[in-house]
């Protein structure tokens, strides 16, 4: 990456969570170029330019820049090997938690407009599509799924990626050290979702 990539996509990146600042404090409404711009740094005319010139289209750059970020769609597709494909998944929820830890507004800021009929809540939903038909083409692969089966348990690790993490969060559920027993209990939801029904590792 050139240098002139490298700090367009740190301004992109900066200028993503300025949004996501303002969005979890103010609103959508709070959401404008002047308010952005003299948060991040960046000229109005930069934003303009590279992000959008609405209200709309800030925010939808921000949404789909931190679901990109959550999701690693970047890079995606992942291996159609079983074990590599459930170790990546296991390291993408520790990256997930990264993240939770490192922008705090995100995940209350995602559950907050999930569902609502917003920019922010439409632009959610249609990244929430877009994971789940990524991971159910990998989890047909990889794990030997039918179709209407990857689809569930792709529906099922999106929703348990995002209120674990989220819970967690809230409560430090995890604690010191404890992620290996959070390991097992997505291996066993990943390997076998019938089979423990009602068992789970103590966390």
């Amino acid at each position: 990456m050139t240098t002139r990539a490298r700090d367009k996509a740190e301004k992109m990146a900066g200028a993503a969570e300025c949004v996501g600042k303002i969005l979890i404090q103010h609103g959508l409404s709070g959401v404008t170029h002047a308010r952005v711009a003299r948060s991040g740094n960046v000229s109005r005319a930069w934003l303009y330019k590279y992000v959008g010139s609405s209200r709309e289209d800030l925010v939808r750059f921000a949404t789909e820049h931190f679901a990109n970020l959550l999701a690693e769609f970047d890079q995606r597709p992942r291996t159609h090997s079983r074990d590599a494909w459930v170790e990546d998944t296991v390291d993408g929820m520790r990256v997930l938690l990264a993240h939770a830890s490192e922008h705090p507004w995100l995940l209350p800021l995602y559950f907050r407009y999930q569902g609502s009929e917003t920019v922010l809540g439409s632009t959610i939903a249609d990244m929430e599509r877009m994971y789940i038909a990524t991971t159910a083409a990998e989890m047909k692969e990889a794990l030997a799924l039918d179709q209407p089966t990857a689809c569930w348990a792709a529906e099922l690790l999106l929703a348990f990626r995002m209120a674990f993490a989220y819970r967690h969060q809230l409560t430090g559920l995890l604690g010191a050290g404890r992620f290996e027993r959070f390991s097992a209990l997505l291996l066993t939801l990943l390997d076998d979702p019938g089979a423990r029904r009602g068992v789970a590792p103590e966390l």
